[in-house]
């Protein structure tokens, strides 16, 4: 059980807020970062607390933000992850919930009889435990498009599409000169960048083949920047002995990085693919069919070519690099990458006024 008693409560007078960001990984949290920074920017009188847990709460504490640690593995089962969203909501009674990704949540303000508002960008099998939940949010933010997955029949009602969400980007691709002097990359030739995000080589290499690759391709000035996170040992003295490939264990500044590179090759991790998409920069989505909405969503991005790494050899893996290089001018979103704040922001605001109007009622 969490020892809730170290939680301070919430401040008196303002319209609190629990913001539950999902732990795994940090593809929940970076985005609730830029939900909450832009929440408070708009909107006087709130309070906005994080609780997370795992890569999440790590992710979260790394950039500055305050968050209640909920003491959960990972990989934690949702009946015990209910168990903790109830003791922290039960504790400081907001009046308001938001719930990125984490289901307990959801079960916790039902429970408690508290507002809940639940963000996702993809959907279960309509008969999933998990997918029955969400039945139990006053609203559905869905930050994607509609139609790419199947609705479940049960949320109709309660779905609202605000397309992909992509945080505020403080590099645009006319910044790459800046960019690559900031990184200390040169100026000339061709960067490559890979983002792998927490996919770590053991759940399925990709170092080997895209070393190899990179080694085949013909320019003479190019650079490899990998971002290796938990990965950063092996691969640093992987490739020591390679002056033309660059291993960092993290840079919080990705869009910097984004715009210094010709290409990014990923493992299909949605959030990263939407950045790139909004900055117009090619990029290559490698996949071991780990993560399917990752997949679903990879295939229908413009500016990016998803490649299943079974059976993928160096040279065909190449000859997609140099197609993609080929296509620096590629289009980008032309500025609608804003859109799905904008939207996200304004139905939590609607939340938000619901509540005040009732509590000037009462």
């Amino acid at each position: 059980m969490l020892n809730t008693t170290s939680v301070r409560p919430f401040l008196p007078g303002c319209i609190s807020i629990l913001f539950f960001t999902r732990g795994r990984g940090r593809g929940h949290a970076m985005p609730d970062i830029t939900i909450v920074d832009e929440l408070r920017e708009q909107v006087n009188g709130i309070e906005v607390r994080f609780a997370s847990y795992g890569t999440g709460a790590a992710t979260l504490r790394e950039n500055g933000y305050d968050v209640i640690d909920m003491e959960l593995r990972e990989d934690t089962a949702l009946l015990d992850a209910t168990v903790v969203c109830t003791q922290i909501t039960d504790h400081l009674r907001p009046h308001l919930i938001i719930s990125h990704e984490e289901v307990g949540a959801l079960l916790a303000a039902r429970g408690l009889r508290t507002r809940c508002a639940y963000i996702t960008d993809f959907f279960k099998d309509p008969n999933a435990l998990d997918t029955k939940g969400l039945e139990h949010a006053d609203e559905v933010i869905f930050i994607g498009n509609e139609g790419v997955f199947t609705e479940p029949p049960r949320l109709r009602n309660k779905i609202c599409y605000v397309g992909p969400l992509v945080r505020k980007l403080a590099y645009r691709r006319a910044d790459s000169a800046r960019a690559r002097k900031e990184l200390h990359l040169p100026s000339q030739g061709i960067v490559i960048s890979c983002l792998p995000g927490s996919w770590r080589e053991e759940s399925g290499p990709i170092a080997p083949l895209v070393a190899s690759a990179f080694q085949l391709l013909k320019q003479e000035a190019k650079q490899l920047v990998w971002i290796a996170g938990l990965d950063f040992a092996m691969l640093h003295d992987a490739f020591s002995a390679r002056n033309s490939i660059l291993v960092k264990k993290d840079d919080w500044q990705l869009d910097r990085l984004m715009v210094a590179s010709n290409l990014v090759i990923t493992r299909g991790s949605r959030n990263t693919m939407n950045e790139l998409s909004a900055l117009g920069i090619p990029s290559i989505s490698l996949s071991y069919g780990l993560n399917w909405p990752d997949d679903v969503v990879a295939n229908r991005i413009a500016t990016n070519v998803h490649l299943n790494v079974q059976g993928l050899t160096s040279s065909t893996l190449c000859r997609h690099m140099n197609d993609s290089l080929s296509k620096r001018s590629a289009v980008s979103m032309n500025g609608e990458w804003s859109a799905g704040l904008t939207g996200v922001i304004s139905r939590l605001r609607y939340h938000i006024e619901t509540i005040r109007s009732q509590l000037v009622r009462a």
